[in-house]
């Protein structure tokens, strides 16, 4: 193993302080790093080790257990999760992914971790570049991995597979193969087994630095967005400088701007494309997914906050998008669910909701505001909209039902004070 990556594995080099939260599948390439962190002093009071189980494989437990082994060879405490088998097996890739690193974080807090270490190397950074050339994605897929973002340590990517193995074999670690590696049913598999193996040419340092000016690249395009975000208003997006942008520019404003990745480059277009349209004084929606709706005015456009809902027994805040949180309480006779939707889904969907209009119109709000205004869905009753907050907290209590309380973002609340 070459010097320079054990130096960067010594924990007085780490780009972090605090515990390291070490995600073990089993594997190679995972048990490679556990095996060179142990070896350069990584010891428990640094370091432990977190395992998900995935439900989707018979051999799961044994791994979960193996892992378990491994820990206590080493002295590391273990934490693990086994996800759901009715989520894991209905979830796609994308989602099992997500169910997969939200636990991880579940994990890393339970052990009083402050970051995730993964064992990804050279030859899968080279994978899911080409993976993402394939898939027809930006400069960001093709950018690869960086070793530290997010507070998720890759520091392995400069190590190849066949380096990692032989590391231990050497000192007699053993590890486990996961079959579903080989299942060419799977696309990355095949880049794996048959399309980088065709290319035959081995990872070279020309190579290495390209990838590192391409990251370059995209983490200055990256800052641009950030500050032209901010500056065209996050909270109320202003579209005429907006157009002024380039048009990739323009792309990567959006993505910062909505936040969600699982937004598909199509929908993103469709958001860019609707923006630059000359529509003097029409008003329109434009969904991008199940979770994620736009208003686009005039001259401004603005998030709409998710539809929340409430039952008796479950959580009672969930988040109101970037203008705060709705609160819900139930009084001890009230056993329907609550339901809060935005004024501009309503208008879609309910009749005489004219009305709500004209009770909110004496707030004297930018039009554009008035379309995320929170209105309470409730049994029995004509939608009602949440009062206005008068100095950041709105209430409404319904007789023997719940009380909704709207707390108010700071910056939604400068702007209503404007």
């Amino acid at each position: 193993m070459n010097n320079a990556l054990l130096q960067y594995l010594d924990p007085a080099e780490a780009p972090f302080d605090g515990r390291l939260a070490l995600c073990i599948s089993g594997g190679g390439d995972s048990v490679a790093l556990l095996a060179l962190l142990t070896a350069q002093g990584w010891t428990s009071d640094r370091l432990a080790i977190v395992h998900v189980d995935h439900s989707r494989r018979s051999e799961s437990p044994q791994e979960a257990n193996f892992v378990a082994a491994m820990a206590d060879r080493v002295g590391v405490s273990f934490y693990y999760e086994k996800l759901t088998a009715e989520a894991a097996v209905s979830a796609n890739m994308a989602e099992l992914r997500r169910l997969r690193f939200d636990a991880l974080w579940r994990l890393a807090a339970k052990a009083g971790c402050n970051a995730l270490a993964l064992a990804h190397t050279a030859d899968d950074q080279r994978e899911a570049r080409v993976l993402a050339l394939v898939r027809g994605s930006g400069l960001t897929g093709l950018a690869g991995m960086r070793p530290w973002k997010n507070r998720i340590w890759r520091p392995l990517l400069l190590a190849t597979r066949e380096q990692l193995r032989s590391y231990l074999q050497e000192r007699q670690w053993p590890w486990l193969e996961d079959r579903s590696n080989v299942d060419l049913s799977s696309l990355r598999a095949r880049i794996r087994h048959v399309v980088l193996p065709a290319v035959g040419r081995p990872l070279t340092q020309g190579e290495d630095l390209r990838v590192h000016l391409l990251q370059d690249e995209d983490d200055f395009i990256a800052q641009a967005a950030v500050l032209e975000c901010d500056r065209l208003g996050r909270l109320m997006f202003d579209i005429g400088g907006y157009k002024l942008l380039p048009r990739a520019l323009q792309r990567r404003v959006l993505i910062n701007w909505l936040g969600d990745r699982a937004i598909s480059a199509e929908r993103i277009e469709a958001l860019r494309l609707a923006l630059n349209q000359d529509r003097p004084g029409r008003n329109r929606i434009l969904e991008l997914n199940d979770q994620n709706r736009v208003f686009i005015g005039a001259n401004m456009a603005i998030r709409i906050p998710s539809t929340v809902s409430f039952t008796k027994g479950s959580r009672t805040h969930e988040n109101w998008g970037d203008f705060g949180d709705i609160e819900c309480h139930f009084s001890p006779e009230c056993v329907q669910p609550v339901v809060i939707e935005s004024a501009s889904v309503l208008r879609q969907g309910v009749t005489n909701i004219d009305t709500i209009g004209n009770m909110l119109k004496k707030y004297r709000l930018p039009q554009t505001i008035l379309h995320i205004w929170p209105i309470v869905l409730f049994p029995n009753l004509n939608p009602l909209p949440l009062p206005f907050p008068a100095a950041g907290n709105s209430a409404l209590e319904i007789p023997k039902g719940p009380k909704v309380q709207w707390h108010v973002s700071s910056e939604f609340l400068a702007r209503l004070q404007v």
